[in-house]
């Protein structure tokens, strides 16, 4: 996908000079959230994902620039660059810290077996009207149709805790 912003935005040119930064950003992002989908919460794989990936695009810019920026900001027409801010460290950890707070949510309402158990036990459980008995399954035995809603148990609800 970084290749594909690179293109539309930049051209062949903008791919050739971003290429370092899209494949890390690109493959940092598909691992984390392969993995994040696998071992951790599948409600979580594009926060975590994105995280990560931010953090390798973080790493491999103290050690690589791209060339042609000044170039590449004539072509796309973008004012010039006055000077270099300094971003102070608590500003950034104030953009981060909610992804941090729904990480740490998530991974617990998703933490061993104990906390997701308690937390299925507030649930809301009735027939639905009118498939009750009704729905068969291949051998013709009737199957279960009544809704289940996991009402603290989902992310909803799970993400106005902090609030």
């Amino acid at each position: 996908m970084p290749f594909i912003i690179a293109l539309i935005i930049d051209g062949r040119r903008g791919v050739r000079e971003t290429a370092p930064a899209a494949f890390t950003i690109g493959l940092t992002f598909a691992v984390a959230k392969w993995w994040t989908s696998h071992y951790f919460a599948y409600q979580l794989t594009d926060v975590v994902a994105c995280i990560v990936a931010l953090g390798a695009a973080f790493l491999l810019l103290r050690f690589w620039q791209p060339k042609g920026i000044e170039e590449m900001r004539r072509r796309l027409e973008l004012p010039e660059r006055t000077a270099d801010a300094e971003l102070p460290g608590h500003r950034v950890w104030m953009a981060l810290m909610p992804y941090a707070v729904v990480v740490v949510i998530f991974g617990l309402a998703n933490l061993g077996s104990t906390i997701p158990e308690w937390l299925n036990k507030f649930k809301i459980s009735f027939a639905w009207p009118g498939l009750e008995g009704k729905l068969l399954d291949a051998s013709g035995e009737a199957v279960n149709s009544d809704y289940s809603f996991a009402w603290i148990n989902n992310p909803g609800t799970l993400l106005s805790f902090p609030l």
